[in-house]
């Protein structure tokens, strides 16, 4: 399945969190997928990996349920438009 091969990119690019030495980049659920990383640049390049595999296929995804959420209160950035 695709969704393989960019779960496997996305482990090699080592971008996202890490628990204990395990990846927990991204995960899965149903249709959903979740990218999870400290960093918002980390984020985006996840995301721009993400895009360039499935354009490397030919695979459309639907922007409109594409969210982001920070968690640190402190942070003052917006999110650009992270799917062109």
């Amino acid at each position: 399945m695709y969704i393989d091969i960019v779960v496997e990119a996305l482990v090699k690019s080592d971008l996202g969190c890490h628990v204990m030495g395990k990846y927990f980049g991204c995960l899965l659920y149903a249709d959903d997928l979740i990218l999870l990383s400290a960093s918002v640049l980390q984020v985006q390049k996840m995301l721009d990996l993400f895009l360039y595999l499935l354009e490397s296929y030919c695979l459309p995804i639907s922007t409109y349920a594409v969210k982001g959420l920070p968690l640190n209160k402190k942070t003052d950035w917006q999110f650009k438009y992270l799917l062109e």
